[in-house]
């Protein structure tokens, strides 16, 4: 086995830095996904950031900002998606882009750590851009604290169907997957 480090992209500009760098290989191309920290705070995510190859890893397009997986602003509530993962689907053949989302209220500088959520991104094959967040909720488990899959690696089983790893709090406080 013959493994090397290639950078794709490199800086940090004394305010936030690119992070959760994940890669899938699709047919015909390669696939990662990034997203900034802002270091002024705990957990301060952008929306998530593309970048694509189609020579095996060689060269690579600029991280992109994806429209659909912008950050979502509503009365004092900011909702970003992270923590994500894509997957090639080789049943629908779509890349899929799998996390949870992280909420900050009133201007605060770290996650509120309630309402989590776990989401789902397709990415489209014409425009070569992300869908807009759609949320996986499990009945009866995603409660206050809600629902997490952040850096979670899915399968995909023979016949298409996904085994999505994911955690939760339990009534009693605890966190189960």
């Amino acid at each position: 086995m013959d493994i090397r480090s290639h950078i794709i992209y490199s800086g940090f500009d004394s305010n936030r830095c690119l992070v959760h760098a994940r890669c899938c290989a699709a047919p015909g191309r390669l696939i990662a996904t990034a997203q900034y920290l802002d270091i002024s705070g705990c957990d301060l995510f952008s929306g998530i950031y593309m970048s694509t190859s189609q020579d095996n890893g060689i060269t690579w397009t600029s991280f992109l900002p994806q429209e659909g997986l912008a950050p979502i602003t509503s009365d004092n509530t900011i909702l970003v998606g992270c923590d994500a993962t894509p997957l090639y689907h080789k049943n629908t053949g779509n890349v899929l882009l799998l996390g949870h989302t992280a909420h900050y209220f009133d201007g605060a500088s770290s996650p509120s750590g309630k309402d989590r959520r776990t989401f789902y991104s397709v990415l489209d094959a014409t425009s070569g851009s992300f869908s807009k967040m759609k949320f996986i909720d499990i009945p009866g488990y995603c409660g206050e604290f809600g629902c997490g899959n952040g850096c979670g690696q899915s399968i995909e089983l023979r016949n298409g169907e996904l085994l999505i790893p994911g955690y939760f709090k339990t009534g009693d406080g605890q966190y189960a997957s």
